[in-house]
């Protein structure tokens, strides 16, 4: 198709075209890979088109024409008072022209129709009574499917309703943020600034509305957000969402209905920690700690000898040993009589890092900083890894324990 436009409409379709693509929630149909699903002719039209939510619809005519959305007495009547007190200009169309008409779900509604005529620049009546309208009825909303962006693509699950906001999600590149909500609201993406304060017109200042959650007979909905690098996302980033009611005020936000997003580039398979106990394989006994001491004794069920393994985030294979009652750190050292003790955590401190080594069901637990493992006995030492069988160690707890050869 040749296209030849004048600039004033090569401006319209622009605007119309902006709207119709800047939408970055994903909230199920086919729109996904942006097919077109079906085509009008206004010269031509059939009465009534079927889409879904995202999905493309394109509008041509054999005369210039302005496409209008209008309510269902405007469309039945062709009057010009109803038209005017209900339009919204979609762009022109003509013999060289067409518009793509987009359906995002904080215009449209699943289960809804609407309604769309052709106008003259002269603002008559004669293209609609002449029957150049059509309509569009929004299929019930489907089962949410996201699209397949190839490998690296993950889903991400994220409810409005579970404080997210005292968490900082990490996400890749592509990946798919199932967003839902037992509550009616709209998700909005706005700056840090709008994001920490809550302030009406910080949010109002550069919002970007991402779609409408609308849950049926109180159960949870959900729309899908995609952080494709199309739509604007950036390695090593962090974007802010909100979600606000009708009335578009700050309540939602400040009951903590927010959450970020830190786009990585890689994240961590590991559990955020494990819990654990450490019994050596040798005496049986648990690993517990006391104030500063580290000390083995007969397994039992109290806090002191639960330890929990927390992933080093600048070392893959690394872990800080934090006890479970005192919330201190294992620290082997090569200044105090026996090597280890307990000390206030810090990921960064090598000494506090420690990686386990399989070996069949057991471990050996080496330390980063002085390269020895811990070592069972009557007291809880360190020396030169050797395997023998007081340096081997059993857990209660392995499930996404990331091991070192």
């Amino acid at each position: 198709m040749n296209w030849i436009m004048t600039e004033k409409k090569m401006n319209i379709i622009k605007k119309s075209l902006k709207c119709a693509v800047a939408v970055m929630a994903f909230s199920g149909g086919s729109g996904y890979a942006n097919a077109v699903n079906f085509e009008v002719n206004l010269s031509k039209p059939e009465n009534q088109q079927v889409a879904s939510i995202l999905d493309f619809g394109r509008i041509t005519a054999d005369i210039e024409s302005r496409v209008s959305r209008v309510s269902k007495a405007a469309f039945d009547s062709c009057s010009l008072d109803d038209i005017q007190s209900s339009n919204l200009t979609i762009g022109e169309v003509g013999p060289n022209i067409s518009v793509v008409l987009r359906f995002p779900p904080f215009q449209y509604q699943a289960g809804r129709t609407y309604y769309f005529i052709g106008q003259s620049d002269d603002n008559d009546t004669q293209q609609c009574a002449s029957g150049m309208k059509f309509s569009v009825q929004i299929a019930a909303e489907p089962e949410l499917t996201p699209p397949d962006f190839g490998e690296g693509s993950r889903e991400v699950n994220v409810d409005l309703n579970d404080n997210p906001s005292s968490t900082r999600h990490a996400a890749l590149l592509n990946d798919i943020l199932r967003v839902g909500s037992d509550t009616s609201s709209k998700l909005v993406r706005v700056s840090k600034a709008a994001y920490d304060s809550c302030d009406l017109e910080e949010i109002q200042n550069n919002p970007s509305n991402i779609g409408n959650i609308v849950p049926t007979n109180e159960r949870l909905s959900k729309i899908l957000l995609s952080l494709r690098e199309s739509l604007g996302y950036r390695i090593g980033q962090t974007y802010y969402f909100i979600a606000q009611d009708n009335a578009e005020d700050t309540q939602y936000c400040q009951a903590g209905m927010k959450f970020s997003v830190n786009i990585a580039e890689s994240i961590d398979p590991r559990p955020s920690s494990i819990a654990t106990k450490i019994i050596s394989g040798f005496t049986q006994n648990c690993v517990a700690a006391h104030v500063d001491r580290v000390f083995p004794y007969t397994c039992d069920s109290f806090e002191d000898q639960i330890w929990k393994l927390v992933p080093v985030p600048q070392n893959p294979t690394a872990y800080i040993i934090q006890n479970s009652e005192t919330n201190q750190c294992l620290v082997a050292d090569n200044n105090s009589d026996n090597g280890v003790f307990v000390f206030g955590c810090n990921t960064s401190y090598t000494d506090q890092q420690f990686v386990f080594r399989k070996n069949n069901d057991r471990f050996n637990i080496v330390n980063k900083y002085t390269n020895s493992c811990l070592k069972a006995g009557n007291s809880i030492t360190k020396t030169a890894c050797n395997n023998e069988p007081e340096q081997q160690w059993v857990l209660t707890e392995t499930t996404g324990l990331v091991t070192e050869q």
